[in-house]
């Protein structure tokens, strides 16, 4: 996407005016996604995002500029753009580049550039004729599909030259279900670090049913008793509410601030013995994984 030597004077020139650190994410990803609704194909969309981002950091503050020019004007005019945000006297020259290896742990079977748009409507038509076999009910179906290839490189002050490909693949599944002026909502889905052989293992007519079977269920049921009860929280969505409840104030840029409830707390317990929290980005094919940071 951009050469070594375009690349190191661009990571110059951000750290012309001070800064500690400097990185380059360029990348190109294509974007494919289908929405039907009621058995019927609402939105096929495809789409490209092209471009570069650059991230200079000095001291606890960090600044960060991108856009889609990747001429050399436009990314030195992005080199510029961050230097100005630093005024700390001279900047540091940036490593030479080495080539980095990375160990590519989530390998693709079936790029979804391969996969027929039909097929897909197929699956996702398979999915509505299940749910809408439920019974009456059912008064709507939603389902859609996304994949994506992103395809980064990242080159920092450090020394860091390496690329990848990232390919994700997600489907999702949705009922509605009516009665008296009440509606409820079923979901389920599936994602994936994945190619299209993420659908191998994904039965739609199963998912149609049972997310039919989840809006009826939630259709019929009272209404939750008030008071204070033992809450069990499972793997999966558990890690969203562990993310809002705990994660931003563990963030590095709010800790070194002082803005943060951990600040100070370096080797001391802060939750329940009960409590166990992996942040593991190498499992593979997992949905938040990478085979190598991009994030400063």
């Amino acid at each position: 996407m951009l050469s070594k030597n375009l690349a190191e004077r661009v990571l110059e020139a951000a750290m012309s005016t001070g800064g500690g650190f400097a990185e380059i994410f360029a990348e190109h990803t294509l974007n494919n996604s289908l929405m039907m609704v009621n058995g019927v194909l609402e939105k096929a969309v495809s789409g490209t995002v092209y471009g570069c981002g650059l991230r200079l950091i000095s001291g606890r503050n960090a600044v960060y500029a991108f856009g889609s020019d990747m001429t050399e004007a436009g990314l030195m005019k992005l080199a510029r753009a961050v230097a100005g945000a630093v005024a700390q006297g001279a900047g540091i020259r940036p490593a030479a580049f080495a080539d980095t290896v990375v160990a590519d742990s989530h390998r693709v079977v079936k790029l979804p550039s391969g996969v027929n748009k039909a097929d897909i409507a197929d699956l996702l038509r398979t999915a509505h004729e299940a749910s809408s076999a439920c019974g009456e009910y059912i008064t709507q179906t939603a389902n859609s599909y996304r994949d994506t290839v992103q395809n980064v490189l990242i080159a920092n002050s450090e020394g860091l030259w390496a690329s990848d490909r990232r390919v994700y693949t997600r489907v999702t599944v949705q009922s509605v279900a009516s009665d008296a002026g009440i509606k409820q909502t079923g979901n389920i889905g599936r994602g994936a670090m994945s190619g299209f052989e993420l659908m191998d293992g994904v039965d739609m007519a199963d998912f149609g049913r049972a997310s039919a079977e989840t809006a009826m269920t939630m259709l019929r049921a009272d209404f939750a008793p008030s008071g204070e009860m033992p809450v069990v929280i499972d793997n999966g969505f558990g890690g969203v509410l562990f993310h809002e409840a705990c994660g931003h104030s563990l963030e590095g840029t709010l800790v070194s601030k002082g803005a943060s409830v951990m600040c100070g707390k370096m080797g001391e317990r802060v939750a329940s013995d009960v409590v166990t929290a992996v942040d593991d980005g190498t499992i593979p094919g997992a949905w938040g994984s990478l085979n190598i940071d991009d994030e400063g």
